[in-house]
This record gives structure tokens, C-alpha cells and sequence, in this order.
């Protein structure tokens, strides 16, 4: 297991391979001293995606140890939105996305969901995805920018028993 400190802006993250599904991922963000990533705007998902994809490139992160069969066996990190409709919040229901920290509305119509030729995002494909999480890869796996449902660095909703690597935010909200 590798817990990578990184900074993206002016806010504090560990990127963590130790797979987890989507509860034991935010659970292990508590224990760490931090919470499972919200991205409360455009920019701070610009910039930690970008801080990522350089642990990527500098070898530290191999994407293709943490895929998603539901998710066209693209390979995510875990963030911190959901759908579910045993999450808690007051008006939790099917399509309506709130991040698990702060409980913040999350908008299906933010530029960071997946869309492609195939398809936009979240789809809720066979009626088992309400968790978050960052594409490292294009979807399906090797298609071609903009040709499947989503790119690198876009969000998908995927199923939560998906074992992936996660983000988690140390920073106190802003």
C-alpha cells in the first residue's frame, strides 16, 4: 500500500492504493485524519486531477491496477459523491448527487461527467451506480478521446463494490 502526499491549489491530499470499495475507501479517509475527496468546484477537480495524472506520469501510480468492470473496465480513483438513497441526506433519491463530506448538491450538469459518442454520465448503467469516481483511462477501456462514455480526468458513477485507489482531502472544507 502506497499513501502519496500531494497539493493541488492550496488544499492537502493522499492518493492511496490500497484498493478499497467505495465505503471501506471513505472509512480508511477517516482514519487517515481526512475525508473522502469533495470537489466542490471545476478548478479543484482541474487541479488534482492534474496532480494525479503527474504521479502517474512520474511511475508512482499505475492506473491499471485499479479498474472498474462496470465501468468498461476503465481504470478510476474513488471521490466523494453519491446517489445512494441510504446515504443520510435529507431528500436522498435516485439522480440526486450530493458529496458524502459536506453533503453539498453535486450537479449532474458539472463539465467534469463523462460524455462521449457513446454516452453521458451518470447513467446508473443496470441500476447499481451511485458512487463517484475519477476516470485515470478513457471508457470503455482503449477507446479513443471523446469515442466511448467518458475520458480521462471525467467522472463516472460506478457500482461501490468496485475494488479502486482513492483520494483523500486533508484540508478542512473551504
Amino acid at each position: 500500500m502506497a499513501v502519496i502526499d500531494f497539493t493541488a491549489g492550496d488544499r492537502s491530499y493522499k492518493f492511496v492504493t490500497d484498493k478499497k470499495n467505495a465505503i471501506g475507501a471513505a472509512l480508511h479517509a477517516i482514519e487517515l485524519g481526512g475525508y473522502i475527496v469533495n470537489l466542490e468546484t471545476e478548478s479543484e477537480s482541474a487541479a488534482v486531477y492534474d496532480s494525479i495524472t503527474g504521479l502517474i506520469a512520474s511511475g508512482q501510480v499505475d492506473p491499471s491496477q485499479s479498474t472498474a468492470a462496470d465501468g468498461g473496465d476503465g481504470s478510476y480513483a474513488w471521490l466523494g459523491g453519491t446517489d445512494n438513497v441510504w446515504s443520510g441526506w435529507p431528500g436522498a433519491a435516485e439522480g440526486s448527487w450530493r458529496w458524502k463530506y459536506s453533503g453539498t448538491a453535486l450537479s449532474t450538469t458539472r463539465s467534469e461527467w463523462g460524455r462521449g459518442t457513446l454516452g453521458s454520465e451518470p447513467d446508473n448503467s443496470a441500476g447499481a451506480q451511485h458512487y463517484l469516481a475519477l476516470g485515470l483511462t478513457n471508457w470503455p477501456s482503449g477507446s479513443a478521446a471523446g469515442n466511448g462514455f467518458g475520458d480521462a480526468g471525467q467522472w463516472n458513477d460506478i457500482g461501490r463494490d468496485n475494488v479502486l485507489f482513492y483520494v483523500v482531502e486533508m484540508s478542512p472544507l473551504a
